[in-house]
């Protein structure tokens, strides 16, 4: 089995695989754009193994392009994943390394994912939100316009 943690940023990602005995099998920096995750994906994930990350805005794309070629994937939540592997020093390596680890131990804190219809709903949601908030906005500007200029 290969345990592979993720480390997500702005624009790329740090992974790092190890094996069922916590042996390093590679650590690479992968750029975040679509065609390179799937590239990744295909080349280094493994049917039988597993991908660990932090739970962040974009990790849903990402478990998107990761689920179908392992076995399973854990989100877990950055603040008790931080307090389980308190490293003095963080680097984007060992960022990678970490999620893997606790993974291999059986020891990851797992976020809650929601199914892909409730995603979509939050996210609908969020949209009917904002653009309630910018209908009363200009509702209340509307007084202000049409209302004569002070002397």
């Amino acid at each position: 089995m290969r345990d592979v943690g993720l480390d997500l940023h702005k624009r790329s990602l740090g992974a790092c695989a190890i094996d069922a005995k916590g042996k390093r099998l590679f650590r690479q920096t992968v750029n975040r754009q679509r065609e390179a995750l799937e590239q990744f994906a295909r080349e280094q994930l493994r049917p039988t193994g597993r991908a660990a990350l932090e739970a962040t805005t974009k990790t849903r794309a990402v478990v998107t392009i990761l689920r179908p070629r392992v076995a399973g994937v854990v989100v877990g939540n950055p603040l008790e994943i931080k307090a389980i592997a308190q490293a003095k020093v963080k680097t984007d390596k060992i960022g990678a390394e970490a999620p893997a680890q606790l993974l291999r131990c059986d020891y990851r804190p797992a976020a809650r994912q929601p199914d892909g219809a409730t995603q979509e709903l939050r996210q609908l949601t969020n949209v009917r939100a904002g653009l309630v908030a910018d209908g009363t906005r200009l509702k209340n500007r509307v007084p202000g316009l049409l209302a004569p200029a002070a002397a």
